[in-house]
């Protein structure tokens, strides 16, 4: 595998590819391994991991991350199916992250895989400077992009006269805030239901972008 396909200039629409390989369904995890040795070989660093993927960041190639995700079933994986989402790959929304592309190797046969992922470098919030910080605080910090958020996408798919008028009228409300949230857990929501998996609005997955404006939460994965 050539590694310095990653580091090549990306067009606007992020590539997706899927590469048919010769390993099983159970031998497709030695791959992760393999593909996370090679990246130490090519100087990156690992900057963290969770219960599917390692993330992997170069010292000078320092504007985007790899991300080595394996997956027991493709079509269940929510982190997956929101990443491809055309309203994610788009970069229309400035909640969503921007995948600049994906490698998908799938074995010969089973629903298992490992995918490359290349995306923008974002923060975490306890990474953010004074300024920074108060920004989030200012803007309801943490929680304004977690369960409320999440309440709200569930009520569009509910109707209205089932929910609690309060939690109509705050998603009124915020709907005229932030229009952009608000569209981004329609979509978190209906990759939820399509795929059966359930939402993942821990603080390390909501994470934040530096503009010239200041500080953009971006949900990063919200889906488990």
């Amino acid at each position: 595998m050539k590694l310095t396909e990653l580091l090549l200039e990306y067009d606007n629409t992020p590539n997706l590819r899927t590469v048919k390989t010769k390993f099983t369904n159970n031998e497709i995890v030695h791959l992760k391994s393999s593909i996370e040795d090679r990246l130490r070989d090519h100087g990156y660093n690992r900057l963290g991991e969770g219960g599917f993927a390692t993330v992997w960041a170069h010292p000078v190639h320092d504007d985007h991350v790899i991300k080595v995700h394996h997956s027991g079933n493709d079509l269940q994986d929510g982190y997956l199916n929101y990443i491809q989402q055309k309203e994610v790959r788009s970069k229309s929304n400035p909640h969503f992250p921007i995948i600049h592309s994906i490698k998908h190797y799938i074995p010969q046969q089973g629903m298992s895989s490992v995918s490359i992922i290349k995306m923008e470098k974002l923060h975490k919030e306890d990474d953010l400077n004074d300024k920074e910080r108060q920004k989030v605080k200012e803007e309801g910090g943490f929680s304004n992009y977690t369960q409320p958020h999440e309440a709200m996408g569930n009520i569009l798919h509910q109707k209205r006269n089932t929910i609690m008028p309060g939690a109509v009228s705050r998603m009124n409300r915020r709907e005229t805030e932030n229009p952009h949230l608000l569209n981004a857990m329609r979509l978190i929501n209906k990759v939820k239901k399509e795929t059966g998996a359930y939402g993942d609005f821990a603080r390390r997955n909501v994470m934040y972008r530096r503009t010239p404006h200041g500080v953009q939460a971006v949900i990063t994965d919200p889906l488990a």
